[in-house]
């Protein structure tokens, strides 16, 4: 088995409907189905289901593929909140409450009878996704894409609208070597490669 750490950088908030508790982030449940069609698309030459069968033969899926999710596991961890990004409710005429920036969240749409029942925002300084993968190949794979997938892809409501955006700021593989990612350089992605001791 081979660990992949991987430290994420938000930019645009969440909107998360558990943003008031602790760790209020990325869900792995989302992530990783997202991952896994990203992964087998990228498998396929671009056709989902030619990656699913490709991943059948590698032995890249959980189960007999019946459902095809490939065979790692992820778990998400927040660190550093950051609590200025909270959106200013307010109580209409009607009794309900609503949120005075973004009022067409479509959570909040309509208002709430309470402040409490309110989606909010998610933001964080760092968020730490650690994956455990036992197929050398699929971690290999995984190692080369997860980068472009979080360029590519944002999360939560209204992710279509620039919410939810994350890109990786280093990625800490099973031999501890690290490597970063900045915009500087001939591509978007310059990768400078360094060991920690």
């Amino acid at each position: 088995m081979k660990t992949l750490k991987v430290t994420l950088k938000q930019h645009t908030p969440l909107i998360h409907f558990q943003h008031d508790q602790e760790g209020a982030t990325l869900r792995a449940s989302e992530v990783k189905p997202k991952l896994d069609r990203y992964l087998l698309t990228k498998l396929g030459n671009g056709s989902y289901k030619k990656g699913i069968e490709q991943a059948k033969d590698k032995g890249w899926l959980i189960g007999k593929g019946e459902h095809p999710a490939l065979d790692y596991k992820i778990r998400i961890v927040s660190k550093e909140r950051i609590r200025d990004i909270h959106l200013d409710s307010c109580l209409n005429n009607d009794g309900k409450w609503t949120t005075e920036k973004y009022p067409l969240l479509l959570a909040n749409m309509g208002g709430r009878n309470s402040e409490d029942e309110l989606v909010n925002f998610s933001l964080f300084r760092e968020v730490i996704l650690d994956s455990i993968i036992k197929n050398d190949e699929l971690y290999n794979e995984l190692k080369k894409q997860i980068p472009y997938f979080f360029a590519n892809t944002n999360f939560g409501q209204r992710a279509n609208k620039g919410f939810g955006s994350f890109t990786i700021e280093r990625i800490k593989d099973h031999d501890d070597k690290v490597t970063k990612i900045d915009s500087k350089g001939d591509s978007p992605y310059y990768i400078a490669e360094s060991t920690l001791y």
